[in-house]
C-alpha cells in the first residue's frame, strides 16, 4: 500500500456494521430513526434489523412530539424495545402505551427518574409481566406514601438481577416482615437513599440470590437484635456501606449474622475512636471474613481534637496482619479534619500522581508511610523530632522524589542543622527553603563549613529565596549567607541588639558571597 492510500480518509458509510452498531449504542432510536432509516437501503436495513434491540430514552418532550413519538416508536417497535429510560415527570398525564409496559416483551432495562410514586406503583403490576426484565432503577421526585409496598411489588419480579432505589424518605415504615426461604432472583441490590440497618437485614432475608450489595446511606438502628436469625446470604461477595453516624458495634453485628464469603468490603463513615481499633477489625476480619480480598475503609471526623489518640490507633494498622494482604492506608490531619482511608490499589492510582504537596507531621508519619508520590515538587515538614535513629533523606525518598523538591518548608522549632545539610544535599534542585529556626547547639558553624556536605551544597544548591523565621546568633546567619551563594531574596528575624552588632559587617557579608542578592 502506497503513502497516499495510508493516508485516505475514512468515511462513515465505510464503516462496518458492528462498528455503526456500536455508534447507536450511544444514540436514542428515535435521533437514529430519523437520521438513517430513509438514508440509503443499508442504513434502512441495519435500522429495521430485528436483531437490532432498540433504546429508548424519554426526557424533555412536548405533547405534540411525544404522540409522534408513540405512534412511530413506542408502538411499531414494541417487540424490540430492550432498554427504556423514561425522565420525564409529565409523560404518565398523557395517553400512551407507557401506562402499562406489558406489552414490551423484550424490556431487559427500566428506569424510571423524575417520576410521581403513584405512577411507579401503578407501573409495578405490569412489570411482572416482563419476562425479561433484568434492570431496574427507580428515583421518583417525589415521597412514598408507603415504601414496603413498593419493595413487596419489587421483590416478586421473576427475572430481576440489578436494583437500584433512590428514595427521598427521611423514615421509614415498619419494616416488611421477615420471611424464610423465600426465593428471588436479584444479583445486584443498590439503595441509594436513607435505610436503617434494621430494614436492611429484613430485606436481605428476601434475597437469597444477592451477590453485591451497597447502601449508600446506611442508617443506625435505635435497637438491634443481638441475636437476629442468620442470614443464609452464600453468594453475597461484595459488600459497600457508606453512613454518617452508625457504630461499629452495629456494623459488627451486621457482618457477625451474615454467611463469611465476603470477597470485597467497602465502609465509609464519620468515626468514632472505636472504628479505629485495629485489633477489632482484624478478629472480625478473621472470624467473619475469612476471604476477603479488598478491605477499603474511609474513616473522617470534623474537629477531631485528639491527635495523639489519633497517631497511636493508625500506628496499629502497621502490622504484619496488613502488610501481608497488601492493605495499606494514609491519612489527613488538620485544624478541622482527620481522615484514614485505604491507598493503593483500592483507590484511584492518577489521586498519587497528581499530588504535588506532600506535609509530614511526625516521625511516625514518615517511617511508616508504605505510599510513593511520584510528582511532588513541596515538601512541609512539622513536628520532627531531632533524635531519631533515622536518616531523613533516606525515608523519606521511599515517599518523594527529593531530587524534584522546588521548594521545602520545615516548620519545626530549632530543626538540627545536620539533619538539614542531609536534606538539601539530596534535594538539589530546591529553589525557595522556608525554615522555623535553626539548631547549632552540638556544632559549631566553622565545623559545619568545613565538611565536605557543606561544601558540595554551597555549589550545587539553587536556593535563590530564603526565608528564616527565628535566627538567634550571628554564626547562624553568617551560615546561610555562605551556604545559599545564589539568595535573590532573604527575609530573617532576628534579636534587634544582635542586629545592631553585625550591621556593619552583613552588607560586607552580603557582597562577598552572595553576587545576586540585591540589598
Amino acid at each position: 500500500m502506497n503513502s497516499s492510500q495510508e493516508n485516505l480518509p475514512t468515511y462513515f458509510e465505510n464503516l462496518p456494521n458492528e462498528v455503526i452498531y456500536e455508534i447507536f449504542e450511544y444514540l436514542d432510536f428515535n435521533d437514529i430513526n430519523q437520521i438513517f432509516s430513509k438514508l440509503n437501503l443499508r442504513y434502512h436495513s441495519l435500522v429495521n434489523n430485528p436483531t437490532f434491540h432498540i433504546k429508548i430514552h424519554i426526557s424533555s418532550i412536548s405533547k405534540n412530539t411525544f404522540e409522534s413519538y408513540c405512534k412511530h416508536i413506542l408502538i411499531p417497535y414494541q417487540n424490540r424495545i430492550y432498554s427504556m429510560n423514561i425522565e420525564n415527570l409529565f409523560i404518565f398525564y398523557l395517553s400512551s402505551p407507557l401506562h402499562t409496559l406489558s406489552q414490551y416483551s423484550q424490556l431487559e432495562i427500566l428506569i424510571l427518574k423524575n417520576i410521581e410514586s403513584n405512577h411507579i406503583i401503578n407501573l409495578l403490576p405490569h412489570l411482572s409481566l416482563l419476562p425479561n426484565l433484568s434492570s431496574l432503577i427507580i428515583m421518583p421526585i417525589d415521597h412514598f406514601h408507603n415504601v414496603n409496598n413498593l419493595y413487596h411489588a419489587i421483590f416478586n419480579l421473576p427475572a430481576l438481577k440489578y436494583l437500584k432505589i433512590s428514595l427521598n424518605e427521611n423514615y421509614s415504615n415498619e419494616p416488611l416482615p421477615i420471611v424464610k426461604n423465600h426465593y428471588n432472583s436479584i444479583e445486584h441490590f443498590v439503595i441509594d437513599s436513607n435505610c436503617s440497618i434494621t430494614h436492611l437485614r429484613v430485606y436481605l432475608s428476601y434475597l437469597s440470590q444477592v451477590r453485591r450489595l451497597s447502601c449508600k446511606k446506611l442508617l443506625e438502628s435505635f435497637y438491634v437484635e443481638q441475636s437476629l436469625e442468620y442470614l443464609i446470604l452464600s453468594n453475597l461477595t461484595h459488600l459497600s456501606f457508606q453512613s454518617e453516624n452508625i457504630s461499629f458495634n452495629q456494623i459488627k453485628l451486621f457482618i457477625r449474622n451474615l454467611s463469611h464469603q465476603l470477597q470485597v468490603f467497602r465502609f465509609s463513615t464519620e468515626f468514632d475512636i472505636t472504628y479505629l481499633n485495629a485489633n477489632q477489625w482484624q478478629e472480625l476480619i478473621l472470624s467473619h471474613m475469612p476471604y476477603l480480598l479488598i478491605f477499603d475503609i474511609e474513616l473522617q471526623a470534623k474537629y477531631y481534637n485528639n491527635q495523639d489518640d489519633f497517631h497511636i490507633s493508625i500506628s496499629q494498622f502497621m502490622s504484619p496482619f496488613w502488610y501481608d494482604r497488601q492493605w495499606f492506608f494514609t491519612y489527613e490531619y488538620t485544624d478541622n479534619l482527620a481522615r484514614f482511608y485505604s491507598t493503593e490499589p483500592y483507590r484511584n492510582t492518577n489521586n498519587v500522581h497528581s499530588v504535588e504537596h506532600i506535609s509530614i507531621r511526625d516521625n511516625l508519619e514518615i517511617e511508616n508511610n508504605l505510599i510513593y508520590f511520584p510528582n511532588v515538587n513541596q515538601l512541609t515538614l512539622f513536628n520532627h523530632s531531632n533524635n531519631t535513629l533515622y536518616s531523613i533523606p533516606t525515608i523519606l525518598d521511599q515517599t518523594i522524589p527529593l531530587v524534584k523538591l522546588f521548594k521545602l518548608c520545615i516548620n519545626c522549632h530549632q530543626f538540627c542543622i545536620g539533619k538539614l545539610m542531609q536534606l538539601l544535599y539530596f534535594s538539589p534542585n530546591v529553589h525557595i527553603l522556608i525554615i522555623n529556626s535553626i539548631s547549632l547547639t552540638k556544632i559549631s558553624s566553622t565545623s559545619i563549613q568545613q565538611t565536605q556536605t557543606f561544601q558540595i551544597i554551597c555549589k550545587k544548591n539553587k536556593i535563590i529565596n530564603l526565608m528564616i523565621e527565628e535566627i538567634s546568633t550571628h554564626e547562624c546567619l553568617l551560615l546561610f549567607i555562605k551556604l545559599c551563594p545564589r539568595l535573590e531574596q532573604f527575609t530573617f528575624q532576628i534579636p534587634f541588639d544582635i542586629l545592631l552588632s553585625i550591621l556593619s559587617n552583613l552588607f560586607f557579608e552580603f557582597e562577598k558571597y552572595n553576587q545576586y542578592l540585591s540589598l
